[in-house]
């Protein structure tokens, strides 16, 4: 006789749902004397999953599941390190013991103390909501899934995992990545692309770095349409859609200037100047997309008229510069340096050193800048947290900014974006280790969930629609973020009334 057995039900959890565990026993195992193994102690978990009335239920007859777990002390510590990568503020982990760990009354204490470790753990929504636990406790496993409302899930990937994307640019219905490629080209390989590589020795690794331009066709496929290769990595990209220009910073600190072709999709009218001596980290347009920023790890910012392209200015900060950010409706220019965050009036397309953000200095890399009219909001995000500032007034003096936040409590590693939805105020940080996090702007600015999106650093993070978010990463994908669609009356809540900062500070005048 052969019997089949398979479980289809599953089971879907909201977040409030009541999801306990509970330690409540604890099991000494003597394994024989001819297996390697020692004798360990096993602590048995009861999970006890239950659905409220919001909560859909697929093939199933009842809303409640239980099952036991039997988990070592050393699985507890390799989900508090899974943990660690992602949030940092976890309750503390009972220490391991090296000898005498099997006494009754140490496992007693142990067992309590693991019994309040994961009581704490559950009381975390974003820790609740996240892949490890979820795997710790065999949700999926026992067809338990949790569901966050309205969560970011990606709809859409462009990928090709020879290039590693370093800068990317969405404008109309273009997508352009700038890219860092390591493979072997060969000369047939020129012959079948068309492209030229005078650098190229037949059979050598040759680093070579790239723009993409990408675009949809009419069954919404996307594809590369155009492209152009560099003997160097490109590390910055920005496009001006009225003139149709494509500006592409380099490692090597050259800026090559491209034309997209209206007649036919492609790259032409290369334009290239030598800017600066070593990389260009990030490519910015003033308001009015007549000018250019540039800057570089050069300690240096240049200033560029677009048509005809020339520099026209250039200032020394004294610090390699990573990002620049330009406040709209006033010729000021934030500059996020590896020391602090500078102040630039560019009145007359001339640079004007105001001086540095009051408490800037010191605070570490500032790799990325994000301004926010609206809720005259600036996130700038450095190697260990985000920092929310605010101005009090619309008009009020840029070295007014104070800190209203710190969102220090996601990953360790750095900072590598950051965005800001108004409609759904929600802040979105990526990160290094190719997370994503979802911060609630309102309140203290608690972290609402993580998401593990890309297998190495994100080095872009755009938010192009009130629910549309854009990363790209050295992994070489591109991934589109889209929520879950929301009802009318759910927008409208989230609309309703004026919130007059991120953080509902009271003390602040309406921007309007």
């Amino acid at each position: 006789m052969v019997i089949h057995a398979r479980v289809q039900a599953s089971r879907t959890v909201e977040p409030s749902s009541v999801l306990t565990t509970l330690v409540n026993l604890v099991r000494t195992v003597s394994l024989p004397s001819d297996v390697v193994l020692q004798t360990h102690t096993a602590y048995v978990i009861i999970v006890d999953a239950t659905c409220d009335d919001g909560t859909r239920i697929h093939a199933a007859t009842e809303n409640r599941v239980q099952w036991i777990l039997n988990k070592r002390y050393s699985t507890f510590s390799r989900l508090h390190s899974a943990l660690s990568t992602n949030f940092r503020r976890l309750p503390p982990l009972p220490p391991k013991k090296f000898g005498f760990n099997m006494e009754a009354v140490f496992v007693e204490e142990r067992r309590n103390a693991l019994d309040n470790y994961l009581s704490q753990l559950m009381k975390i929504e974003a820790v609740l909501q996240s892949e490890e636990l979820g795997s710790f406790l065999e949700l999926n496993d026992h067809g338990v899934q949790l569901m966050v409302p309205h969560r970011l899930v990606a709809d859409t990937i462009l990928s090709d995992p020879k290039f590693g994307v370093r800068a990317m640019c969405c404008r109309d219905e273009f997508v352009f990545t700038g890219c860092e490629d390591l493979a072997i080209f060969h000369r047939l390989d020129s012959l079948l692309t068309n492209a030229k590589f005078p650098w190229e020795k037949q059979g050598a690794i040759v680093p070579v770095g790239s723009v993409n331009v990408w675009t949809r066709n009419a069954q919404e496929e996307w594809s590369v349409c155009a492209c152009a290769y560099f003997p160097d990595p490109s590390c910055s990209i920005e496009y001006n859609p009225q003139l149709r220009q494509v500006f592409v910073g380099l490692v090597s600190g050259v800026l090559h200037v491209y034309t997209l072709s209206t007649s036919r999709c492609d790259l032409v009218d290369r334009i290239s100047l030598i800017l600066h001596s070593r990389a260009i980290s990030a490519l910015r347009f003033l308001p009015d997309s007549s000018v250019l920023i540039s800057c570089s790890l050069d300690h240096t910012i240049s200033m560029l008229h677009v048509d005809p392209v020339v520099c026209i200015a250039r200032i020394e900060l004294g610090s390699p510069v990573l990002t620049c950010e330009p406040m709209p409706n006033r010729n000021v220019l934030l500059v996020g340096t590896a020391t602090q965050i500078v102040i630039i009036d560019v009145t007359g397309c001339q640079f004007c050193l105001i001086g540095p953000l009051p408490e800037s200095t010191g605070n570490g890399c500032y790799a990325t800048l994000h301004y926010s009219y609206k809720e005259r909001a600036l996130f700038a995000g450095d190697k260990r947290q985000c920092i929310v500032r605010m101005l009090n007034k619309v008009d009020s003096p840029v070295s007014s900014f104070r800190v209203v936040a710190q969102l220090s409590s996601g990953p360790t590693s750095a900072v590598t974006g950051v965005t800001f939805s108004e409609r759904f105020r929600e802040i979105y940080t990526s990160h290094s280790n190719g997370s994503i996090c979802v911060w609630n702007s309102q309140g203290t600015g608690e972290i609402k969930y993580v998401i593990r999106a890309h297998g190495d650093k994100i080095t872009a993070l755009l938010l192009l629609e009130p629910d549309r978010l854009v990363s790209a990463s050295l992994d070489g994908n591109v991934m589109f973020w889209k929520r879950a669609a929301l009802d009318s009356q759910h927008i409208k809540c989230q609309n309703e009334g004026s919130i007059i900062s991120p953080f509902d500070r009271n003390d602040c005048d309406d921007p309007t």
